[in-house]
C-alpha cells in the first residue's frame, strides 16, 4: 500500500503542476489576445518536453521525500509549502513561456520598423469577392529573405496565401498585391492581412503549401521559422 500511495501522490503532484503550467500559459495567451485552441495546438511539443524534463522528475523527488518523512507532522506541513511553491513556479513559468518566448508556429506578429501597410486604409469595408488592393513598404530582411502576405478571417483558423506566392518588392522597398476574400456568408466579419518575413527554410515551406495543381493556398498555421510582421491590416466585409 505504501508504494501505491507514493505513486498516486506522485501522479497527483505531476497533474497539479501541469495544470498550473497550462493555466499560466492560457492566461498569458488571453492577455495577448491569442486564440486558446490555436495556443494549445502550438504548445503541445513544448509542454511535452517541459513535462518530461521538469514536471515528472520534480514530482518523483517530491513523492519520495514525502513518503520517507510522512510520519512527521512538521515535515508534512513543509511538504505542503513546497508543493504550493512548485505550483506557483509552474504557473509563472507557463506565463513567461507564452509572454516572452516565440514557440514554433507562433503567429503573433513581431514589431518591425522596416514594414508597413499603406493600403488598405484602417477601417476599410469591402463587398465579398471584391478585389482588394494591398500595398506597403518593406525595409527588407537579411539577403535571401522574401515577403509573403497571408489572410485569415475572424471565423477561420486557417490562413490563405495571398497571390499564391511571394510578393515582389521594388528596390526602394515598395510592394503591391491584391486579394479577394470571403463570400456572402462572411458579411459582417473581419479579415486580417499579415506579412511574413521568410528566410530560406520558411520560403521553402510556403512554396510547398502553395504548390501543386490542387493547392488552395491554405495554411493551418504560420510555420516555424517564418516571422510574422507588424503592423497587420484589417478589412470588414459589408
Amino acid at each position: 500500500m505504501g508504494e501505491r500511495k507514493r505513486w498516486l501522490t506522485t501522479l497527483g503532484n505531476a497533474a497539479l503542476i501541469l495544470a498550473a503550467l497550462l493555466l499560466g500559459a492560457l492566461i498569458a495567451a488571453i492577455v495577448r489576445g491569442r486564440d486558446a485552441l490555436d495556443l494549445m495546438d502550438k504548445m503541445g511539443s513544448t509542454l511535452g518536453v517541459i513535462v518530461a524534463l521538469v514536471v515528472v522528475p520534480v514530482s518523483l523527488l517530491g513523492g519520495v521525500a514525502a513518503e520517507q518523512t510522512s510520519h512527521r507532522s512538521e515535515t508534512r506541513r513543509t511538504g505542503r509549502v513546497v508543493n504550493a511553491a512548485l505550483l506557483v513556479i509552474a504557473f509563472v513559468a507557463g506565463a513567461v513561456v507564452l509572454t516572452f518566448v516565440r514557440l514554433p508556429g507562433d503567429d503573433t506578429p513581431a514589431s518591425d520598423v522596416g514594414f508597413a501597410f499603406t493600403e488598405p486604409a484602417p477601417g476599410s469595408e469591402f463587398a465579398p469577392k471584391t478585389r482588394i488592393g494591398l500595398a506597403g513598404t518593406f525595409g527588407g530582411g537579411p539577403d535571401g529573405h522574401t515577403l509573403w502576405i497571408v489572410s485569415r478571417g475572424d471565423s477561420s483558423r486557417d490562413y490563405f496565401i495571398v497571390g499564391g506566392g511571394p510578393v515582389t518588392v521594388a528596390q526602394e522597398g515598395r510592394w503591391v498585391a491584391s486579394a479577394s476574400v470571403g463570400d456572402q456568408d462572411d458579411v459582417g466579419h473581419t479579415f486580417r492581412f499579415t506579412a511574413i518575413d521568410a528566410n530560406a527554410d520558411c520560403h521553402g515551406l510556403l512554396l510547398t503549401a502553395a504548390g501543386g495543381q490542387n493547392s488552395d493556398y491554405r495554411l493551418p498555421a504560420i510555420p516555424y521559422p517564418c516571422k510574422p510582421l507588424a503592423p497587420t491590416a484589417e478589412i470588414t466585409l459589408r
